[in-house]
């Protein structure tokens, strides 16, 4: 069922995107600023794929589970809307960040399909981290776990241990890009799982038990 522009627009009210915003707006300006300066972009990298990712977790609040929680709409389709919402503000920032590389320094200063994956990849475990957390601590806390488990990796490999990079588009070699996609197909199916409706699972438990 297809959505009016009314509808949408409760949807993005509705969605918490200051911190996806905020993230991508730090993105942007430390590769741009990085650019003009003519020096590598590897570490800096790091640095965008975590902020431009680390407000993912926000989507998946919902200010209006107690209002919403008898309706038919189910907690998943509610979530995916609000994911779509966050994506595009995400998808916008790396538009940029790709546009700006690409203009000055060419595209092989842009490994596309590494950020890609690298993108899903976090998006999906930040998702994951978020979800389960809420789903454990009855709405608290999974954003923050979320922006935790994004940046702490990130910080980690490009400014502290700086030989250690976790990052596909920052390694040459197939071997950690085939563990970036399992992680992330990991962190899909956990997500899926833990987007179950609370209630209905509930129901569930006590028709077998009855």
């Amino acid at each position: 069922m297809s959505l009016t522009v009314s509808a949408w627009r409760l949807w993005v009210r509705s969605t918490t995107i200051a911190f996806t915003v905020i993230g991508g707006c730090v993105a942007v300006t430390a590769i741009i600023v990085q650019v003009s300066r003519q020096q590598g972009l590897d570490e800096i990298y790091a640095l965008a794929l975590a902020t431009s990712m680390s407000g993912i977790g926000f989507a998946l609040d919902d200010a209006a589970r107690e209002t919403v929680a008898a309706s038919p709409t189910s907690l998943a389709h509610r979530r995916s809307i609000r994911v779509v919402i966050s994506s595009v503000i995400i998808a916008a920032a790396w538009l940029v960040i790709a546009v700006t590389v690409t203009t000055t320094q060419g595209w092989r200063q842009f490994p596309l399909s590494d950020i890609a994956m690298e993108v899903a990849a976090l998006g999906a475990i930040g998702l994951a981290v978020s979800s389960v957390v809420q789903r454990r601590t009855n709405g608290f806390g999974g954003p923050t776990a979320a922006m935790v488990v994004l940046i702490g990796p990130a910080f980690l490999s490009g400014v502290v241990f700086r030989e250690v990079r976790v990052f596909p588009s920052l390694v040459p070699g197939r071997e950690l890009r085939e563990r970036w996609v399992w992680l992330g197909c990991a962190a899909v199916v956990l997500l899926a799982h833990s987007s179950r409706d609370p209630g209905a699972s509930r129901k569930k438990r006590l028709e077998m038990l009855g």
